[in-house]
């Protein structure tokens, strides 16, 4: 049996359904051609094993099943007839059709087979081939063997084998039937005697052998700095130790000359790296080091570029086509498009209008919104979290070949920014090379936040290996109502997994929350209002009757009263009644500023009929409505009091007035955690006084 085994594959699905297998592979030191997986292309978990000692090859077989005749130096089989099975089935079929072919030819020309070989059982491993595929053609139990000149059983520095990839590319192997007295191969060999159990039994040593030579080989990076007008000499340490954490990384620190200074014999040997990350923004290096650094990446080098690394070499064609999007340095329309996310279109534009390139407002702490949640730097991460203050950068633009934007974040106009939904994390592929591009990481407060730390780590790893085994990191680490920030030097301990407080997962979406339910909570006392205050403006609150009446103000701006307490997922109802003519609301997660006290955040819509109640609209964002479809407009009804029922559960938010459900949508943008606030708008002078009452103010954790 021939498989063909693509990164994705996993060991669960080589042994899920297998009864009983021992599994084997040989070792092969120096730079012969490898039987069995293609030097080129041979990786195992995150470490590349195409480097000699740690290639491999069929093993030596007592029972000669894998006689070396059958095989070429290229690690094709010479003869066999393949049954080929996989999720893609046209394309394997035509592979299949070449392979006959060729089995076909050597045949005639008398390539002679092994008498025992079983050429019934050749198959082809595809990503996400199951496990029933490879293990379901042949009642008969196969052996391997694990060979190393330096580990029994496990394949030398290499081998991490739980819950890790096996290959990467198009590495071969071959299974073979049992040995007739398994117990008499080479000693280089384990036996999986059960299912998954098998990795169960395995012995603690050898488990520990195989997790520590992975772990024993941290990246090997390469970070440059030298001119920044950033503080190079204070952020460079704090991105060493930010990849040095946990062993991830091996950093040394490349440091350009000066300004004006001889670049001459600025020569680093990139090639000596899995990856480059740069600090850098000055002067153009030589013309024989941008050469080199151009190889390097189009040839598969890794580079990561940080912050104001995007500003340098506006005039080096390659760079920013490595970048993908760049600021400052005279760029404009010439250099390429403006890219920002459209929440109205839900996609992408590319902005071809004249303009400079770069931009910021205030720093500011803002929320980042995951726009490719598939991507591996992406998928461990929380589907919005918030980075500390930070220059957000806005009206980069630059080639954008080739990009792919990971991450946005609003640049709102109230802190000087674009009004623009602007990218904040990308990837670029430049030739066979990999480049991560963040904007994040302005200065030493910015880098001490998680959201620069975690994205930093994750980035660097796909851009060295194209792949991410970093554990995920939850989103109560990350921070959804307030920027989480740690040491650098151990940004590794908050990789979790992503094992947050779990929300209760017996929540039912297709119904209305229940009012019958356990652990309702009153949050109106009814007589005070206790457990409440007033924020923004100066609208006039007070309890009557059992209800909590709004008196607008005139000249004022909109007023909150406000919960002293924090919600993040719940189910909340109450009872309200509105003037005709008055808009209002409920702040649910929401925010106020430090300058002003201005409340923010998803507003659940009161207005009497016909209106929008029932619908959300982002307070003092920006943003607008979330819900942008308004089909409902009498849901409401006016002079009386209306029951509302709303849930809001991880970045979904859905809203009943009475029995009719009016929005359920999904918000990653907004906080997942904060205060709720009961509103009455401000009115203009001449108008008024309206009031709103709300009363049966509960609320129902969901955590």
């Amino acid at each position: 049996m021939i498989c063909r085994v693509t990164r994705q594959t996993r060991l669960s699905e080589l042994y899920a359904s297998a009864a009983s297998s021992d599994l084997s592979f040989g070792s092969v030191a120096g730079n012969k051609a490898i039987a069995g997986i293609p030097r080129s292309t041979a990786r195992l978990a995150a470490a590349t094993i195409s480097d000699s000692p740690s290639r491999f090859t069929p093993g030596s077989d007592p029972t000669g099943c894998w006689p070396d005749p059958s095989i070429t130096k290229s690690g094709q089989i010479r003869s066999s007839t393949d049954k080929v099975v996989s999720r893609t089935r046209r394309r394997d079929q035509s592979v299949a059709r070449t392979r006959r072919n060729r089995v076909a030819g050597k045949a005639a020309r008398g390539a002679g087979e092994p008498e025992n070989w079983d050429k019934t059982n050749t198959h082809r491993i595809d990503r996400g081939t199951a496990a029933d595929v490879i293990f379901g053609h042949s009642s008969a139990a196969r052996c391997f063997h694990f060979a190393s000149q330096n580990v029994p059983s496990l394949p030398g520095r290499s081998a991490k084998l739980i819950p890790r990839s096996i290959t990467f590319g198009k590495g071969r192997f071959r299974i073979s039937p049992r040995p007739t007295h398994p117990t008499d191969s080479t000693p280089m060999k384990f036996r999986l005697c059960t299912l998954l159990a098998a990795f169960a039994v395995l012995t603690s040593s050898t488990v520990a052998v195989a997790q520590d030579s992975a772990d024993s080989k941290p990246l090997n990076v390469l970070l440059i700095d030298g001119q920044n007008n950033h503080k190079w000499k204070e952020t460079t340490p704090l991105i060493q130790a930010t990849l040095e954490s946990g062993d991830f990384a091996k950093v040394t620190v490349a440091t350009a000359p000066g300004k004006g200074e001889d670049k001459a014999g600025f020569a680093p040997k990139f090639a000596d790296y899995d990856v480059v990350v740069s600090n850098y923004n000055g002067e153009a290096w030589s013309s024989e080091t941008e050469k080199a650094f151009e190889a390097y990446v189009s040839a598969g080098g890794g580079f990561v570029t940080v912050h104001a690394a995007d500003n340098s070499f506006p005039n080096w064609n390659a760079y920013n086509r490595m970048i993908g999007l760049g600021g400052w340095g005279g760029r404009n329309e010439k250099d390429g498009p403006y890219v920002r996310w459209k929440e109205d279109q839900k996609k992408f534009t590319r902005d071809m209008s004249k303009g400079g390139g770069g931009q910021h407002g205030k720093r500011v702490p803002f929320m980042m919104v995951v726009r490719d949640a598939s991507h591996p730097i992406t998928a461990g991460l929380p589907k919005s979290f918030l980075q500390v203050a930070d220059e957000l950068y806005g009206k980069l633009r630059g080639p954008a070949e080739n990009m792919n934007v990971l991450a946005t974040a609003y640049s709102n106009p109230a802190t000087g920014g674009t009004g623009e939904h602007e990218p904040i994390l990308m990837t670029i592929e430049f030739g066979k090379g990999r480049v991560f591009h963040t904007t994040l990481g302005h200065d030493v407060p910015a880098m001490n936040g998680l959201a620069f730390q975690t994205s930093l780590r994750r980035g660097t790893q796909w851009a060295a290996t194209g792949e991410v085994t970093l554990p995920a990191v939850s989103a109560a680490k990350m921070g959804s109502d307030e920027a989480a920030t740690g040491d650098p030097a151990k940004a590794s301990e908050v990789e979790d997994n992503g094992q947050a407080a779990s929300s209760n997962s017996n929540v039912n979406f297709d119904a209305a929350p229940d009012l019958k339910a356990d652990g309702w909570k009153s949050l109106f006392d009814g007589k005070t209002l206790d457990g409440w205050n007033r924020k923004n403006g100066t609208a006039k609150y007070r309890v009557e009757n059992g209800t909590i009446v709004g008196t607008t103000s005139e000249g004022s701006p909109n007023s909150f009263l406000c919960s002293d307490e924090n919600y993040d997922n719940f189910e909340l109802t109450f009872e309200v009644n509105v003037d005709e003519g008055l808009n209002s609301g409920v702040q649910i997660r929401s925010q106020s500023r430090e300058k002003g006290g201005r409340v923010y955040g998803p507003q659940v819509e009161i207005e009497s009929a016909p209106g929008e109640a029932g619908y959300i609209y982002s307070e003092a964002t920006g943003r607008g409505w979330i819900t942008k479809e308004q089909p409902i407009k009498d849901a409401y009804k006016n002079g009386k009091f209306n029951r509302y029922l709303v849930r809001a559960h991880g970045n979904r938010i859905q809203v009943w007035i009475g029995d009719q459900k009016i929005s359920d949508i999904q918000d990653p943008e907004s906080s997942t955690d904060g205060f709720l606030g009961l509103q009455v708008h401000g009115i203009k002078a001449g108008t008024g006084p309206y009031e709103v009452s709300w009363r049966d103010i509960k609320i129902r954790n969901l955590n």
